[in-house]
């Protein structure tokens, strides 16, 4: 899902589809893209950390994490689509 939404915004940003659409809400996109993946891994390698000094519910917390910025970069995904299906037209 994050490469199919780097891809994506990359698509955006090369094709100059901010221009036909709000400018700033495609960069705002890019922003939110752009941070949501490390931010994923730094909780993944926290997680691992925390399973490493057998702290169950730490790693859990953590894992929790990274479901939240998973669903969250679905979100980002869906509305690159509707973006870059609106700077189609």
């Amino acid at each position: 899902m994050f490469a199919e939404l780097s891809r994506l915004c990359a698509e955006l940003e090369e094709r100059g589809l901010h221009q036909r659409v709000d400018g700033v809400m495609v960069r705002q996109l890019l922003d939110a893209a752009r941070a949501i993946e490390p931010v994923r891994a730094t909780a993944a390698e926290m997680q691992l950390g925390a399973e490493g000094f057998d702290n169950t519910e730490r790693a859990r917390a953590y894992s929790r994490v990274q479901e939240h910025l998973v669903d969250a970069a679905g979100n980002l995904l869906a509305a690159a689509v509707v973006l870059r299906n609106e700077a189609e037209r």
